[in-house]
């Protein structure tokens, strides 16, 4: 008698066991993993982007945290330093798809020229991407980059603010400086038919790949004294070091 009551008890343990586990086994959470790349090491940009990590973090804990949202999944987020360097941002990506771990959504990188080679190859794999400081217009054509999302204004929108800041100080003439490329071109150009249409002057629109010191010379022969500037600011930063050029102007616009 004491040896079946014995056995009782063990089958009644481990059933219980078994609803313990399967309880447990329903309750977990499917992970999403999302992707991230940002310049952490970047001597410019490291505050920031240590601010933008704490952000994203705390945007993943609240989320996980409620049960009106996603309840079934828990998200996941491992962030890459992409070196502020757009071949670093590409290789990173690549080596993501080929790992084992599948993700969702992809955050960065944050700037438009690593996002310029991310981008093209992350919409192939239907993956949705945020970028929160690229700015290049090329992101806003929805047949090419449909999945991509910015968290910044575009230049040409910023274009809008350009000419409210032109009629706000009444002015009349002025010139536009940019870098040579795609991620640029576009705005430039924006901003030039915008100034037009609004009976602006723009007396001179020059561009440059690596130097700017011949085109900033011309703008100084045509009496340019009010410039907008296209370009990533580490290299836009060589037209100040004009120094007899920049002492001649009145106002001077990046």
């Amino acid at each position: 008698m004491f040896l079946k009551y014995q056995r009782l008890t063990l089958i009644l343990i481990y059933l219980v066991f078994l609803l313990y586990m399967q309880s447990s086994y329903t309750c977990a959470k499917t992970p999403l993993h999302i992707r991230g790349m940002y310049p952490l090491s970047y001597r410019f940009l490291r505050s920031r982007m240590i601010e933008m990590k704490k952000i994203a973090d705390m945007a993943i804990r609240d989320i996980n945290a409620r049960n009106d949202i996603l309840s079934q999944y828990e998200l996941k987020l491992n962030l890459t330093d992409d070196k502020y360097d757009k071949i670093v941002a590409g290789q990173i990506f690549v080596d993501e798809i080929l790992s084992d771990k599948k993700f969702i959504a992809l955050l960065g990188p944050f700037t438009s020229s690593s996002s310029s080679i991310v981008a093209p190859m992350a919409r192939y794999w239907n993956i949705i991407q945020l970028s929160t400081g690229a700015t290049s217009t090329q992101f806003s054509d929805r047949n090419q980059y449909p999945f991509f999302y910015s968290g910044k204004l575009t230049d040409i929108t910023y274009n809008l603010i350009r000419i409210k800041l032109v009629k706000r100080f009444g002015w009349k003439r002025v010139a536009i400086l940019h870098l040579s490329d795609i991620l640029f071109d576009n705005g430039a150009k924006d901003l030039q038919t915008v100034l037009e249409k609004e009976g602006i002057d723009v007396i001179a629109k020059e561009t440059f790949i690596l130097e700017p010191e011949l085109q900033v010379k011309m703008l100084k022969d045509k009496g340019a004294r009010i410039i907008f500037l296209f370009g990533y600011p580490r290299i836009m930063a060589r037209v100040f070091c004009h120094r007899q050029f920049l002492m001649s102007l009145q106002y001077y616009i990046s």
